[in-house]
């Protein structure tokens, strides 16, 4: 959720009188305004993401993001690191408002390693820019790209030296201190070196006999004459 989003209260019950009824309740604090709040009161929350169990302090609440969602409730749940004590580390957003916030945060972490695969293969494999006509061929292509990816990751999980590539990418770029696991372009980078050596063997051609060169020169000598 953006740290500016417009946030409201529910919409109040109908008062019985004439007119039409409000669609949204009293406008709410922005993001950075509650948690700067002292009054704001964070709970520490556990929960399981990435296979670890940690504490997170969070704040929760039920709203209304009337420009988005119109009238229906959302829950916002706004994390921060362990030990920090002013800013937040990011708002959460679900239309499931009776979710837990542990709940929330752990979809969150577990949604994530997919959009990181949906963008590594947007960003690097190319998927979504074919530019098919045909219906069959657009229900095949991003599939097709996906299945690469998938193939190339198991690959590499099988056959690739992560350590050499690291090395040599730390090589190539030292001003990249922090790298020590090879990315998803790594990956790619290695299996084309081994299609590359796999196509092309290296060595000199072998000499052409006297057999072999002797006609495709006369050939020509004879058409002149």
């Amino acid at each position: 959720m953006r740290k500016d989003a417009a946030q409201y209260e529910l919409a109040p019950s109908r008062t019985g009188k004439p007119g039409r009824p409000r669609a949204k309740g009293q406008r709410l604090p922005s993001l950075t305004q509650m948690v700067t709040d002292p009054a704001t009161r964070w709970k520490p929350v556990e929960l399981v993401r990435q296979g670890k169990t940690a504490s997170v302090p969070c704040h929760s609440f039920t709203c209304l993001w009337y420009e988005v969602f119109g009238q229906t409730p959302v829950r916002v749940v706004i994390v921060r690191t362990p030990g920090q004590t002013d800013g937040f580390d990011i708002a959460l957003l679900n239309t499931d408002a009776h979710a837990a916030p542990g709940e929330i945060i752990a979809r969150y972490a577990a949604r994530w390693a997919i959009e990181v695969c949906f963008f590594d293969a947007k960003q690097t494999v190319g998927v979504g820019e074919a530019r098919n006509r045909v219906e069959s061929a657009v229900l095949r292509t991003v599939p097709f790209g996906f299945l690469c990816q998938a193939l190339t990751i198991t690959w590499y999980a099988l056959a690739g030296q992560a350590e050499r590539d690291v090395a040599r990418r730390r090589r190539t770029a030292p001003w990249y201190r922090h790298k020590r696991a090879p990315s998803r372009i790594d990956m790619l980078a290695a299996l084309r070196r081994e299609i590359i050596r796999a196509q092309f063997h290296p060595g000199r051609p072998p000499r052409p006999t006297p057999q072999q060169f002797t006609p495709a020169v006369q050939r020509p000598l004879c058409q002149v004459a």
